[in-house]
């Protein structure tokens, strides 16, 4: 039995040479392994930061299209709103006229009384009043037109941006 435990294994020059071999591919496998393992947790990181930024430009863009539909819808009611102010001009640019007229045909009577002056009196201050409603109303025109206009601008800067977010997308 004592020789049993004294006997001593002797390998080839073959056979320590293939094990060499195998334990230095079987090193260089582990090396590309570790390797290949950093490149894929670097690619996920990369892909999750990609799209973060993807996903933070398509909530910028969605953004930027709901304030584009509300100027829109707010610029719409502006025009109607313009427009309505126009036809009030018109209807008291037509009342002035009228009571231009009025007032002319009743200076020029040659017999007036106490009480076609007072009358008079009063369609000069309809007039008055008239024609100082036509100015606010000018006023109010030209304040509407300026809000569609800035409204208008603020669309355009808007749909720049969403052209430019797009290209950053592609």
């Amino acid at each position: 039995s004592e020789a049993d435990s004294q006997v001593v294994v002797h390998r080839s020059e073959d056979d320590i040479q293939a094990l060499e071999t195998q334990a230095k591919e079987l090193n260089d496998l582990r090396g590309e392994i570790g390797y290949l393992k950093k490149e894929l947790i670097s690619a996920r990181s990369g892909k999750a930061a990609v799209e973060d930024k993807l996903n933070t430009v398509q909530g910028t863009m969605e953004t930027l299209n709901n304030s584009i539909t509300t100027l829109t819808t707010e610029t719409e009611d502006l025009k109607a709103q313009l427009a309505l102010t126009h036809e009030k001009l018109s209807e008291k640019i037509n009342e002035c006229s009228h009571l231009t007229n009025l007032l002319q045909n009743m200076e020029s009577q040659p017999a007036q009384d106490k009480k076609l002056m007072v009358e008079v009196d009063d369609l000069k201050l309809q007039w008055a009043n008239s024609q100082a409603e036509v100015k606010v109303k000018l006023t109010e025109i030209q304040k509407l037109k300026e809000s569609v206009r800035e409204q208008v601008e603020i669309v355009q800067q808007k749909d720049i941006e969403i052209s430019r977010l797009n290209g950053e997308i592609q």
